[in-house]
């Protein structure tokens, strides 16, 4: 809250977004080291500061993409490639559906006999009407 051009601090307001969850910094390291060798780049530092550990923790890591973006935070540091961010393609979920004889029986019978029948008569009504 600002009061007379001062800035104090409320504990109960919320939040102001967006907020900063993590952040990646890199940096040249000296000429010295690419000058001793002309044919490497120079080299880089890089760091990668995340709140802490628990977006990837066993239940979270699936979450949001946390595993996604652990891993590129990981290849980013390894400097074995500048590839941009990429994001894996998600596991196929098996969605079988299991009916037993009776239920086959139904669902093959009003999709065979009754969906048409209520099509035909809907047709038969409106054909009728027009008349």
């Amino acid at each position: 809250m600002e009061e007379g051009g001062q800035i104090q601090f409320d504990p109960n307001a919320p939040p102001q977004g967006p907020m900063v969850i993590g952040a990646a910094l890199s940096r040249t390291i000296s000429a010295e080291n690419s000058a001793a060798n002309p044919d490497r780049p120079p080299a880089e530092a890089r760091v990668v500061v995340i709140g802490n550990s628990s977006f990837v923790a066993d239940g979270l890591s699936d979450q949001q993409l946390n595993g996604d973006l652990f891993l590129n935070s990981v290849n980013w540091l390894s400097q074995e490639g500048d590839l941009t961010l990429s994001i894996r393609p998600k596991t196929a979920i098996d969605r079988r559906i299991t009916l037993n004889a009776q239920q086959q029986a139904v669902l093959g019978i009003g999709s065979v006999l009754v969906l048409p029948l209520i099509g035909f008569g809907l047709a038969a009504i409106a054909w009728m009407r027009r008349r």
